[in-house]
């Protein structure tokens, strides 16, 4: 498949860019400096001659708007509700991206916890969670790569592209989907063990999803209170 570039406010489109090779990844995230983010729906350059690849690419580019929509709805809906369990927003109004706060993904500070800090954490993604619920939305993307932490060592739910309201027509599976996803991420956060780390083939991720749901995953050390749960 030809490779299209995508269109950014940046003269290097890759130097600071923290979302290339993170996949799935519905925009652009590059850092600005070492406490804030921008983040970007992918626009690409189309030819006028609109071969198979190029309309991959253009319909790629309006999911990446949708999602972008998405995600300032959610931050329109709780812009007088700031939570602390939530990726901040910065004051610049845009309609076309985002500046954020820039987090420490949870999977390279885990390391360092102890256990009341991972006690700490699930308290906090829960709390994430509901004040979600509270504003009318489903995050839609419940996974540890959308979990960070920040300077004071809070953690923190960001990538609201995903999000769906009660009135989405598959509102009540988005809601089971995302619970699926809480529990792994509330396992990886006591036990740091990810069962779809190093997964990169969709039959072998739909495999491992079918056997947690059947209950025939492992609960890993640490994690044992939440057997009944996860």
């Amino acid at each position: 498949m030809a490779q299209f570039k995508f269109i950014t406010p940046f003269l290097d489109e890759f130097v600071h860019c923290l979302s290339i090779g993170q996949a799935p990844s519905q925009g652009l995230v590059y850092a600005i400096d070492s406490e804030i983010v921008i983040k970007l729906p992918f626009q690409y350059i189309i030819p006028d001659n609109l071969d198979d690849d190029a309309t991959f690419y253009l319909n790629h580019g309006v999911r990446s708007f949708v999602a972008m929509e998405r995600e300032l709805a959610v931050y329109d809906a709780a812009a007088n509700r700031r939570h602390s369990n939530i990726a901040r927003r910065l004051k610049v109004h845009s309609p076309h991206c985002l500046f954020l706060e820039r987090l420490r993904p949870l999977d390279q500070v885990w390391i360092n916890a102890d256990e009341i800090m991972r006690y700490s954490w699930v308290r906090d993604l829960l709390r994430a969670r509901s004040f979600l619920e509270e504003l009318g939305f489903n995050h839609g993307d419940m996974a540890i790569r959308n979990l960070a932490v920040d300077s004071a060592n809070r953690l923190k739910l960001f990538d609201f592209g995903s999000a769906t309201t009660k009135h989405h027509y598959d509102y009540a599976a988005d809601v089971k989907r995302d619970h699926f996803g809480l529990a792994t991420c509330i396992h990886y956060i006591l036990t740091g063990v990810d069962p779809f780390a190093n997964i990169s083939y969709v039959q072998k991720v739909r495999h491992v999803e079918n056997r947690l749901l059947e209950g025939r995953g492992t609960v890993a050390a640490g994690a044992e209170i939440l057997t009944d749960a996860v």
